[in-house]
């Protein structure tokens, strides 16, 4: 998918979450949201004075198209996360709000904390515009009440594509000692990955849209991901743990336009005998459905 959004759209909504931000006494980190504005605003121009290719003679051209994606993930998690509590969201945005502005300069251990929690929020956001009920950072990542049934859901940014299958048996053990405490009658759980770091470590890969394989090139990427690192899902013996999701967003570039903007794609596999048992009779299509519509 193609983010179609204007440039001053997504300014008004940083300007925003600033102003609610500051309301809930959070002023560490809110710079950060100045300076994605800031660079937002330098593309705005080019792109209206018709210049934005020669962005590219930039220094600082990468810093510029990551803050763009990252403002553009910053303004969808306002747009679906308003309303919630303020004391839920202060810690998270805390944490959402670390971290450096080109991910290629993140570290394993500490600064890729920030974009690990936005993906967290972004997911919670996009499950609430989709029609899920969510809660965020309490007994999991996040917590959805839907069709009945209460579902667990463990995010994961591996910080390299040779971490994926360790951070993915890590959400599967937090996952059973959360399902295993839940007395609900319908209980199952979730693995959502972040793959953007892994297939795009150096931060450098740019889609570019008019390609006419480019969109199924980033599917590909998390098929294999699939393949290589979790195909194991329907041979699992715990078949409360339902499938994965796997997540990934990076620059884009739209060549007839011409845009700068991000391209987001999302791939959810489900475990066909988890789904049939924890669901007999709907096979939990209103579940899948709420995966599929949420990023």
């Amino acid at each position: 998918m193609l983010s179609q959004r204007q440039y001053s759209e997504i300014v008004r909504d940083l300007t925003r979450l600033e102003s609610f931000l500051l309301g809930l006494g959070l002023h560490k980190g809110t710079d950060r949201l100045r300076q994605l504005a800031k660079h937002v605003i330098t593309i705005d121009q080019a792109y209206r004075s018709g210049t934005l290719g020669a962005l590219s003679d930039r220094e600082d051209v990468e810093d510029l198209v990551w803050s763009l994606v990252d403002a553009m993930e910053f303004s969808d998690i306002y747009a679906g996360l308003q309303g919630e509590s303020p004391a839920v969201l202060k810690p998270l945005f805390r944490k959402a709000l670390q971290g450096t502005l080109h991910p290629g300069k993140e570290t394993a251990y500490r600064s890729n904390i920030g974009r690990n929690t936005a993906f967290e929020l972004r997911l919670a956001s996009g499950i609430r515009r989709a029609g899920g009920q969510v809660q965020l950072g309490q007994r999991a990542d996040l917590v959805i009440d839907h069709a009945g049934a209460r579902v667990y859901v463990e995010c994961k940014r591996p910080f390299s594509a040779n971490s994926i299958k360790a951070n993915i048996e890590e959400a599967r053990k937090q996952l059973r000692k959360r399902l295993d405490k839940d007395d609900h009658p319908m209980t199952a759980g979730i693995v959502a990955i972040s793959a953007s770091r892994a297939v795009n470590y150096s931060g450098s890969r740019l889609f570019v849209a008019d390609e006419p394989r480019a969109l199924r090139n980033l599917a590909d990427d998390l098929i294999e991901l699939h393949r290589v690192n979790s195909a194991d899902f329907d041979r699992l013996s715990d078949l409360r743990i339902l499938g994965i999701l796997y997540h990934v967003q990076i620059p884009a570039y739209v060549k007839s336009i011409p845009l700068l903007t991000s391209a987001s794609q999302a791939v959810v596999f489900m475990s066909g005998a988890a789904m049939q048992t924890m669901f007999p009779v709907s096979h939990g299509e209103s579940i899948k459905d709420l995966f599929k519509n949420a990023l």
